[in-house]
């Protein structure tokens, strides 16, 4: 603030000798201010997004007291174990609702049971059901969303190979789409992320979602983004069954910015196929997709 006004005070005074308003501090300091407004807005916008909400009529009890709170959770707990398709959906299904509108959400009290997040991440594979598999994978999208205790505790129980089997192209879009949320939020944490960075191919499964393709050679490449020899690798189009949609596009934009942002992507030789995939990215007609 001292500085600002600082800067603001320079100005009044150059005006008050007669020397008028000087453009060039004057149009600098209006700029930095627009930047400023511009990354609170996008960091409050993305704090948002990290946490995904829907507006539904069913109840799910957040108003309740303390004590019916904890009741009403530790029935779901138990539900959630049962044998039977339509009571796991339906306690997966509170828990999501919970977890999404609650502002104080039960993330600890998932974590001392030791058994309510191990049981959403095997509902992953429940391929019987996808309604299961999409409830669960929302679920955890928003504990991705919590400390680095729940987190780290995400990645023991191994919701990350799990969450990446759902990002094949033999899933339906919304199964895809809520699966890469996960993983978006995941890739924030450096350790996630890290750990993201360390399973082969990595790149290949993210790309594979937008339509790129990553291979290494050390020929002359042409491609859309221009024609070079490469011994690391290169990113090529694939033809695909149809367009990506636009939360897959966004969602695989941030992974990839994220993953940009480590230093063991550059060790791993990573960032210039991300370089190139961005170099794909930036014709997208998104605002979001180009922020990114």
């Amino acid at each position: 603030m001292e500085e600002e006004f600082r800067k603001t005070n320079n100005i009044f005074r150059s005006f008050a000798k007669g020397n008028g308003v000087n453009t060039a501090i004057s149009r600098r300091i209006r700029e930095e201010k627009l930047c400023q407004i511009r990354k609170e807005k996008r960091f409050e916008k993305t704090e948002l997004e990290r946490r995904k909400f829907k507006v539904d009529s069913t109840q799910c009890h957040t108003n309740n007291s303390q004590h019916q709170r904890i009741e009403v959770l530790t029935s779901k707990f138990e539900n959630l174990m049962s044998d039977q398709t339509p009571i796991q959906l339906e306690a997966a299904t509170y828990l999501r609702r919970v977890l999404a509108y609650d502002r104080h959400p039960p993330l600890d009290d998932m974590l001392k049971t030791g058994v309510v997040i191990p049981r959403l991440i095997q509902f992953l594979s429940r391929d019987d059901c996808q309604s299961l598999q999409h409830e669960a994978a929302w679920s955890l999208t928003n504990i991705a969303c919590g400390e680095l205790k729940h987190v780290k505790y995400l990645i023991d129980c191994g919701a990350i190979p799990e969450l990446l089997k759902l990002v094949s192209l033999d899933k339906s879009v919304e199964i895809i789409e809520q699966a890469l949320w996960a993983l978006r939020n995941l890739s924030v944490n450096e350790i996630a992320c890290s750990f993201l960075l360390s399973i082969p191919n990595i790149l290949t499964q993210f790309l594979w979602q937008i339509g790129l393709h990553t291979a290494t050679t050390n020929t002359v490449i042409h491609s859309n983004f221009r024609s070079r020899a490469s011994n690391a690798g290169f990113v090529y189009e694939v033809p695909m069954k149809g367009c990506p949609s636009l939360s897959i596009i966004r969602h695989v934009a941030v992974i990839l910015r994220n993953f940009a942002k480590t230093k063991l992507a550059s060790e791993l030789g990573y960032i210039e196929h991300i370089i190139f995939a961005f170099s794909y990215l930036i014709e997208s007609p998104d605002d979001e997709v180009l922020q990114d």
